[in-house]
């Protein structure tokens, strides 16, 4: 029997932050060592100060 192994990130780009404040959040799912899906998924107003 082989193993099969299935990964998710999920992950703020805040590099990409619009004029109003919101950033993307992107979504990459890996099976078996091999992307399948990257997607740009929604946006996320940061409040906190940096």
């Amino acid at each position: 029997m082989t193993r099969s192994t299935f990964k998710t990130l999920f992950y703020i780009n805040r590099s990409k932050e619009k004029k109003n404040g919101k950033c993307p959040i992107m979504g990459r799912i890996t099976i078996d060592g091999e992307q399948v899906l990257r997607e740009h998924l929604d946006q996320y107003k940061d409040d906190v100060e940096r």
